[in-house]
């Protein structure tokens, strides 16, 4: 849908105003000569306790924002889904080893460093990548966040019982040791310059680590309940309700890493149509949306100054995958089913005459005649190459 070409994208919002809740610092270079950081001592370790065990509830006068998105996110574990809306609340929710930055810098998150050959992160022939986390991390439940949760997390991807997305650049990793519970040891089997963008997080993917606590023991993630139903984090938020076709509640996790969340609580409604959406901003139900087209702008600018319009163009696309599988989906708790891909095993895509037949519909010359005016005409090639960091844009 060429409406996303020239998308107006208030997540970025959304975004801004977490980040800045949580006051990150800025990142220090390390000396040319240090060594990665060290595991705390045992008196240390022992010191380190969880803030809390729960979410932290929504006070009376608390500081809320509500969103509305266009589409309902399929799971929020981002390595058995490529859907963004999926993405945005698996960036609110877990983290990664590092991040890309807002200037394209690669900052650590879980890690207290970022691994270099001066640091002693990265060996000298390039195979061993050495990790060191932040002390005293927690999963939102208060368990430990640790080494083997890292570890872990490669297992259960190459794990050939679960169906991730893609292995790459996972599938090139010989070994993971955990000396201790803050280092982890990466030896790959061959030369990977990719090896930033595993376990980290990116400006529309995700590689965040998984529970081991949680998950251990567990064949088919992908349709495991958690995927669906999460029940422990380790981002800035944790999801406390998930009303299928209707809404999803965040509220701050007490054990993020940078700190709690100036945000009491955040609310995401799944609004499928435009107009009631807008209608929305205007009660002031909703705060951010960022599914309007180009043809919308005049509209909200004469809301000003009471709605904020961000216009940005952008790499997202819109786009549709035949679906060649059948699957039964998941049945959670409550009785929902999601995940089903058709109806009682029919599956018309695997008829290529079909494909083909919806191909014609969709003829790329009938998709130009609406082109947004300030858009370039479409490519047939990402306009990235893979394992592209932020930096290198």
């Amino acid at each position: 849908m060429n409406r996303k070409l020239f998308a107006l994208l208030a997540v970025l919002i959304l975004a801004s105003v977490v980040l800045s809740a949580c006051g990150s610092a800025t990142p220090t270079e390390a000396p040319a000569t240090a060594a990665p950081t060290e595991a705390p001592t045992a008196a240390g370790a022992a010191a380190c306790k969880p803030a809390g065990t729960e979410p932290i509830a929504f006070p009376a006068g608390g500081k809320s924002v509500t969103g509305a998105w266009s589409q309902e996110p399929d799971n929020i574990v981002p390595y058995y889904t490529q859907m963004s809306y999926a993405i945005w609340i698996t960036q609110l929710t877990l983290v990664g080893l590092g991040e890309w930055d807002d200037k394209g810098a690669f900052v650590p998150e879980l890690a207290a460093d970022v691994p270099t050959a001066d640091n002693g992160g990265v060996s000298a022939d390039g195979l061993t990548i050495t990790w060191k986390l932040k002390p005293c991390l927690f999963w939102s439940d208060g368990e430990p966040l640790t080494s083997a949760d890292v570890k872990f997390t490669w297992q259960s991807i190459m794990d050939p019982k679960n169906v991730p997305l893609s292995r790459v650049g996972y599938d090139k990793i010989a070994s993971i040791d955990t000396p201790d519970d803050q280092t982890v040891v990466i030896k790959f089997s061959e030369l990977y310059p990719g090896w930033q963008t595993l376990f980290t997080q990116g400006p529309n993917n995700s590689g965040a680590i998984l529970p081991k606590h949680v998950l251990d023991g567990k064949t088919g993630l992908e349709k495991d309940p958690f995927t669906h139903q999460p029940t422990v984090f380790s981002g800035p938020f944790a999801i406390t309700e998930w009303v299928a076709g209707d809404h999803m509640t965040l509220l701050p996790n007490p054990n993020f890493y940078k700190g709690r969340a100036k945000l009491d609580q955040v609310q995401i409604k799944f609004v499928p149509d435009p107009e009631t959406a807008l209608a929305g901003l205007k009660t002031g139900d909703i705060d951010w949306y960022p599914d309007f087209s180009e043809s919308d702008i005049p509209t909200i600018k004469a809301l000003e100054p009471n709605i904020h319009l961000l216009v940005k163009p952008g790499f997202d696309f819109e786009h549709y995958f035949f679906n060649l599988g059948t699957t039964a989906g998941v049945t959670l708790p409550d009785g929902t089913v999601v995940g089903k891909s058709d109806v009682d095993g029919f599956c018309p895509f695997k008829d290529i005459r079909v494909r083909k037949a919806i191909s014609a519909l969709a003829h790329a010359m009938a998709s130009l005649s609406s082109c947004p005016s300030t858009s370039k005409p479409p490519t047939s090639k990402s306009a990235l190459m893979p394992l592209w960091p932020l930096s290198q844009i």
